[in-house]
This record gives structure tokens, sequence and C-alpha cells, in this order.
């Protein structure tokens, strides 16, 4: 075995070692090939970094994450304002939905509700509260035909400005 300098130089490799204060250790191995062997202290080094990074990575992931994800619409049909149901309603019949909200944040959330009464309410993390909502009510849906539905309403003011989709659902409205 012979320690020197790898006749090759390779500037960011000696960079990083020389950022990482490791001592240079090359060794010719049997078939006349160079070798870099790390010190442990090296080696717990970039492991201690890397680390480092995952865990900034980590805690700026959950404090910075996307506002869309910290509160969720669902919506879902209903014939009859209480229960989930089909898609299909004859013309002239109440359109109703199933308002979910879910609070996947870490915040206390205020905010109305969307129907016309008002109310307000408090959601703690990780609670969920239904509302209904006549469709029909706000829009026209007269003629037979395919729809497409889906809820818009602005983000509490806990999670920042911007508003909030709900998934869409296509309704069908029959004769």
């Amino acid at each position: 075995m012979v320690r020197g300098r790898c006749p090759v130089r390779h500037p960011l490799r000696d960079r990083l070692l020389d950022l990482f204060g490791t001592q240079r250790q090359i060794m010719r191995t049997a078939n006349g090939r160079f070798q870099r062997s790390l010190s442990l202290r090296t080696f717990l080094r970039f492991i201690a970094i890397f680390a480092g990074l995952l865990t900034i990575v980590g805690v700026g992931n959950a404090l910075w994450a996307d506002a869309d994800s910290a509160f969720v619409l669902q919506i879902a049909p209903s014939q009859d304002a209480i229960q989930p149901g089909t898609a299909t309603w004859s013309t002239g019949a109440p359109v109703f939905f199933i308002l979910t909200m879910k609070n996947d944040s870490r915040y206390v959330l205020h905010f109305a509700l969307t129907s016309t009464r008002n109310k307000l309410v408090v959601l703690k993390p990780h609670e969920t509260c239904q509302d209904t909502i006549e469709v029909s009510y706000l829009y026209e849906l007269a003629n037979p035909g395919e729809y497409m539905v889906q809820i818009e309403r602005d983000m509490p003011p806990e999670l920042g400005s911007g508003v909030v989709k709900s998934n869409v659902v296509k309704i069908t409205v029959v004769e």
C-alpha cells in the first residue's frame, strides 16, 4: 500500500474534503487503483450535516405547508339535505349538497357557515363540520343536462388570504 496524492485532481472533491476538514488519505490498492479512505470524524460530520438539512426541510414543510391542504372542502350530492345520495335530480327539484369542512392545520379556525344562517363556527385542529348548501337556490338548473359543481370559499383568516376549492362533482338533471 502506497500513500500519496491521487495523480488526477478533482477540484470539487478536494474542496468538499477541505470543507469537512478531513485528512486526505489516498491508498493504492493491489490492482493499482487509488482509493480514498475517510476518517470517522469526516463521516460523522457528513451524516450530521445531512440529518440537519433533512430536519430543516421537514420543519419547513410543516411550518409552511400548503394552506389548501390545511383546510379541506369536500362535497357530496344529497336529495334530502341530510345524508349523501345520488347525483341525479328531476327538473325543478331542489339540488342539495353536503359540504364537509376539515381543519388539517394546527390552528383553531373561525369562519361563518356558507348557508343563509350566518352561524359562526370554531373548528379545532383535525376536527370536521358539515353544512348543507342548496345549489338550486343559488343557480338556475331548469334545463335538463349534466352540470359540474364545485364549491369555493374564502380561506379562514388564520390560514392567510386566498380561496379553497372543493372536489368537483358531476350532476345530472333529468325531466
